[in-house]
């Protein structure tokens, strides 16, 4: 399973994501605690297994891109499992956005996919 869960300690079976996640190949955009903090969220405790599962669904991708898979291009749309969408933008220098978020860290194995 992607390490999601793990990386923003959610155990996977508060999230409910078990079933979704366990066959496939996916890309997970995960976003730094500092996104979370500037929405007062410090842990995931206090949310609904329901909850959970919508907000985690919008940051993973059905399909494994690693950096090199992204287009040189502004704010290509990928289509995330919980049918939001994500906006990756690479340059021509090399550097990456997700949804304007500069990446930190690209192409981290998950026996399921990639972060």
């Amino acid at each position: 399973m992607i390490r999601i869960l793990v990386y923003w300690k959610v155990p996977s079976s508060l999230a409910g994501l078990q079933d979704s996640l366990r066959n496939g190949n996916f890309t997970l955009f995960a976003t730094t605690d500092s996104v979370f903090r500037r929405a007062n969220v410090t842990d995931f405790k206090g949310f609904s297994p329901d909850s959970l599962r919508r907000i985690l669904r919008n940051y993973i991708v059905t399909t494994r891109y690693l950096a090199t898979d992204i287009p040189t291009a502004n704010n290509t749309e990928l289509t995330t499992l919980g049918g939001g969408r994500v906006y990756t933008t690479k340059t021509a220098a090399g550097a990456a956005y997700n949804n304007g978020i500069p990446v930190t860290k690209a192409d981290i194995s998950a026996d399921n996919g990639v972060i």
